[in-house]
């Protein structure tokens, strides 16, 4: 993503680490066809939000984005797993039936 007019900054996020894909459209987007695209990502440059602002045809773009992750994630073999809770309740299998 690239930031900036007279300075800029450009990140990159790889595919396989967006988590969530969100459309958002107010009423003066609606009327005119644009969507805002929220990807949530797994991704520290990028502090986690990326934002396209005023996109045509969000939804189908939306449907591209998504097959690209997951290419990428069969092409990198990423297993993506969704946490619920903060970490604070998780309770480690180590194989013997038992959490621990």
């Amino acid at each position: 993503m690239e930031r900036g007019i007279l300075s800029q900054s450009f990140n990159t996020t790889k595919l396989y680490r967006v988590i969530d894909i969100t459309i958002k459209r107010s009423l003066l987007q609606r009327i005119f066809g644009l969507s805002t695209i929220v990807i949530n990502a797994n991704d520290p440059s990028s502090n986690g939000v990326i934002v396209l602002s005023n996109v045509l045809d969000g939804y189908k773009v939306r449907k591209m984005l998504q097959a690209a992750v997951d290419d990428a994630r069969n092409r990198y073999r990423v297993v993506s797993r969704e946490f619920m809770a903060n970490g604070d309740d998780y309770e480690a299998d180590d194989g013997d039936g038992v959490n621990n």
